[in-house]
């Protein structure tokens, strides 16, 4: 009984054992041979021909002068002798390499005159295919390993089983062959060429051997994979390549000679790169890749071209989740010139995304509307690439619905509006974030800053409590936001001098652009659209004092 109370106990120990009993005897039963007899793997000649008698004299004259001649005798005994002696230093038997120096030395030992024959009279069909090409002589032998080419032996022992005859013409025109194979397709000649080329013994698991012997597919599946190999070759050198700084930069000097290397959107050459080699060289697959306002695609192709030539097998279901409103706006008017059609304010263009997108359209999946009513599916987010925070309302919806998908330590945030001077909110947020992100990369000519989070994040409303921000937590968050990028950076200056205008404070806003004038800021920056735009706020701030005095 103690061995019920042993398996009660550890009930997946004797589960395992059961399942190895199971495998193990499975296999035994299998490869326990079917004869008392060892397997000799060596080649097996097989000589067939027609005998219809011979007279006393020739039998005379020919075997017994010739098979039964003492000399024979003495030279198969000194071989086999030999060949004991080989066998019992090498401590292998049947050895093919034993055979032959055994064969060597009997003969040496014989002092018998012997010349060397030419290599076409030693054809080895299955063995060497390349010595068969234009041979004298064929030497046809079977392995019970895989399955032979069909040769010309072949049909003339399918004749002889028939009944059809086998006459001299037939084996005329049989010396007169260059190749032992039988033609009966044309891939047949283009595996025969291919065949040509093998100089070493072949396994029998090369295509060509295979479609030679009817196994097509066989052949066919052995081709593919060929194929597919050669192909994770070629992505492999490439990724090598690209880990040496001198092959990397000269790979993106190639790239930047050609007009169709930078897609038509409002991202730079070097953000489509990063986003690129992402996703073939960092992405793991543990969690999604979403692109919140994907627009024309020039952030989606890249993501979806890497994401493609992935060698990850945990990235092959993956998909590149798209969202975006795709209505066209006043402001889009000026990159109209790349698309295929003229739109009109409000109308969709989403047609244009798809068929910019077509050729990636299996690894993306759209999400057409308003961000604030789609959401998340609630799945893990591994890289989260945000265009989508145009205002303060965008901002709150994806800090509620995405950020807490984030895989803590993993999952990479993109800010493609990082550095641009309208969205100012996007400083806020990040500063108030600080201790769960921390800073990853500055995309070099483009607005867009990536962070990776540290820890588990939840969400909270007072993350985007804009209305709770004091001046001086402005202050902070806009100097920790240039602290990223390395200093001074009239872009980020112009975000900071917009979050006043967008809360209505002129004055307040034209203090902070004299003091950033003061600093030595260009003029010619987009500081300057902020002094445009609080010009014309203090205009209407005038108006607006006007009409309530005459009031």
């Amino acid at each position: 009984m103690w061995i019920v109370r042993l398996a009660l106990r550890r009930p997946y120990t004797f589960i395992v054992m059961a399942l190895l009993i199971a495998i193990l005897g499975g296999l035994s039963i299998v490869t326990t041979p079917t004869d008392v007899f060892p397997y000799i793997n060596i080649p097996v000649a097989g000589v067939i021909w027609s005998y219809s008698g011979m007279s006393p004299d020739d039998m005379a004259k020919r075997v017994l002068l010739i098979s039964e001649h003492p000399d024979a005798y003495r030279f198969c005994d000194r071989w086999h002798k030999r060949w004991l002696e080989c066998t019992k230093k090498t401590r292998r038997r049947f050895d093919q390499v034993s055979d032959q120096v055994s064969f060597n030395r009997a003969l040496a030992d014989s002092r018998a005159d012997f010349a060397w024959l030419d290599q076409r009279f030693n054809a080895q069909v299955h063995a060497r295919p390349s010595c068969a090409w234009g041979a004298a002589i064929w030497h046809f032998y079977l392995s019970g390993h895989h399955a032979s080419p069909k040769t010309v032996l072949d049909d003339c022992l399918n004749r002889l089983r028939s009944g059809r005859p086998v006459n001299r013409s037939l084996v005329a025109e049989l010396c007169q062959r260059k190749h032992p194979w039988l033609i009966s397709n044309p891939v047949d000649w283009f595996a025969i060429r291919g065949f040509r080329r093998h100089h070493e013994l072949l396994d029998g698991t090369d295509w060509e051997h295979l479609w030679l012997a009817d196994e097509h597919l066989k052949a066919i599946k052995e081709l593919v994979r060929i194929r597919r190999r050669i192909h994770n070759c070629k992505l492999r050198i490439k990724a090598f390549a690209k880990r040496i700084p001198f092959f990397r930069g000269f790979l993106w000097w190639l790239r930047s000679l050609r007009k169709s290397s930078i897609l038509h959107g409002m991202t730079s050459r070097e953000e489509q790169q990063y986003c690129r080699s992402y996703t073939h060289d960092t992405y793991t697959g543990i969690g999604e890749i979403v692109d919140l306002g994907c627009w024309l695609g020039s952030t989606t192709i890249p993501l979806a071209l890497g994401l493609r030539k992935n060698l990850n097998r945990y990235t092959r279901r993956k998909r590149i989740h798209a969202y975006d409103l795709f209505l066209w706006e006043k402001w889009m008017d000026p990159y109209m010139p790349g698309c295929r059609k003229a739109y009109s304010p409000g109308e969709s263009f989403l047609g244009e995304y798809k068929a910019r997108t077509r050729k990636y359209s299996s690894l993306i999946r759209i999400y057409p509307g308003d961000l604030q009513q789609l959401g998340w599916i609630g799945k893990p987010i591994e890289f989260l690439l945000v265009d989508a925070m145009k205002s303060q309302e965008l901002a709150e919806s994806i800090v509620k619905s995405f950020y807490p998908s984030l895989i803590p330590e993993k999952s990479l945030l993109l800010h493609q509006d990082f550095k641009h001077f309208y969205t100012s909110w996007i400083h806020l947020i990040q500063y108030r974030l600080r201790d769960y992100f921390s800073f990853e990369t500055d995309i070099p000519n483009s607005s867009s800053v990536v962070f990776r989070l540290k820890k588990r994040l939840e969400y909270d409303p007072s993350v985007v409590d804009f209305k709770s921000f004091t001046d001086r937590e402005v202050d902070q968050a806009f100097d920790y936001s240039m602290a990223l990028v390395g200093g001074r950076n009239s872009n980020i200056a112009a975000a900071k001098v917009m979050y006043f205008i967008h809360q209505d404070r002129t004055m307040e806003a034209k203090r902070v652009l004299d003091g950033f004038y003061h600093d030595g800021f260009a003029r010619e920056s987009e500081l300057a659209i902020c002094e445009q735009k609080l010009a014309g706020g203090l205009v209407r701030a005038a108006i607006q004092s006007d009409l309530e005095q005459l009031v």
